[in-house]
């Protein structure tokens, strides 16, 4: 019965039944609790309909069985913007900017630390990684959402 309620879900979610999603996605989630795989495509379909309280429910549940995922983390900060908690945002933000330096992507992290001064003008430890974007050795931001 799991296998099959995944396999609807999953189904859903791609040709685009968002609230049959969520109906399936909830009740899959009831019977395997840690689906973190589920679990982080409801809190996505949540976060773009505009229930960030939902959602967090979700990514608790994805943040514990992979705390590093970006995507996870992104949807975080997307939940914690629209709950309007921007230092919660700025917290996760700066986790992200550090596994993006780990990893050598500099771009991105520099995009995260663009996006922390948008919530936060004053974070010190923001600014002391980016230039302004007016300075001429800048490269200019990649299209799309900054940091994701």
């Amino acid at each position: 019965a799991v296998r099959q309620f995944r396999r609807v879900a999953m189904e859903l979610d791609r040709v685009g039944y968002t609230k049959a999603f969520q109906r399936i996605g909830e009740r899959l989630l009831y019977h395997q609790p840690d689906d973190a795989m589920i679990a982080k495509k409801l809190a996505t379909s949540y976060v773009v309909a505009d229930e960030p309280h939902r959602a967090l429910a979700k990514l608790k549940i994805a943040f514990k069985h992979t705390p590093r995922d970006l995507e996870v983390l992104g949807t975080l900060v997307d939940a914690f913007t629209l709950l309007g908690q921007p230092h919660k945002a700025v917290t996760v933000l700066t986790e992200m900017a550090r596994q993006y330096d780990k990893s050598g992507l500099v771009h991105e992290r520099d995009d995260c630390y663009r996006e922390i001064l948008t919530l936060d003008p004053d974070n010190e430890a923001a600014a002391g990684y980016v230039r302004p974007l007016s300075s001429p050795r800048v490269r200019p931001s990649r299209s799309g959402p900054p940091c994701r």
